[in-house]
């Protein structure tokens, strides 16, 4: 009996393990899924953009999953703690990954998910948000093909720095 205490110790670690496992797993808010495409070096090697050339569209979403029944659906992972509700910048982002899904893999999803350092978000990918996401590329097209910089919305230093228009930009902090 005693040559098989080992055995049965490391079996029941082995299920510890995995229930803990199954619980941090529950704990990100994120479904059950297979992890189709993912942004990340460790994953996998930096997987290819998805494009839509007929809207100028290009983007690469942290997580695309698979989930059960077909549907495939981007994940937006952000590093803050959430919001009370999104702001309208994540949800362009998540819009724009939702039909760079629909244009690569030929299927629309219902919805995608933005995942904060706290919650995570289930955002419909509706009629609603597809017209935000393309009035937003309308009015950034026409700000791109105007002379002029414009106008900073914000105080803050960073984001001018990492900003497209920094070297046009009379306005920059």
């Amino acid at each position: 009996m005693r040559e098989w205490l080992p055995v049965f110790l490391l079996l029941a670690l082995a299920v510890v393990f995995f229930l803990l496992g199954r619980g941090k797993s529950r704990q990100t808010g994120l479904p059950e899924a297979r992890v189709v495409y993912a942004d990340d070096r460790q994953f996998q090697r930096l997987s290819q953009p998805l494009l839509d050339d007929g809207l100028g569209l290009v983007g690469k979403p942290d997580y695309i999953l698979g989930l059960k029944g077909g549907m495939i659906i981007p994940v937006e992972v952000k590093s803050s703690r959430a919001p009370s509700r999104p702001y309208e910048t994540h949800l362009v982002q998540l819009a724009a990954y939702c039909h760079l899904v629909e244009s690569a893999y030929g299927a629309r999803p219902s919805y995608g998910l933005l995942r904060y350092a706290d919650k995570t978000f289930e955002i419909p990918y509706d009629a609603a948000m597809k017209a935000l996401l393309l009035e937003t590329i309308q009015r950034l097209r026409v700000v791109e093909n105007s002379p002029e910089a414009p106008i900073r919305n914000h105080q803050q230093p960073i984001r001018c720095q990492g900003c497209g228009f920094a070297d046009s930009c009379d306005q920059k902090m």
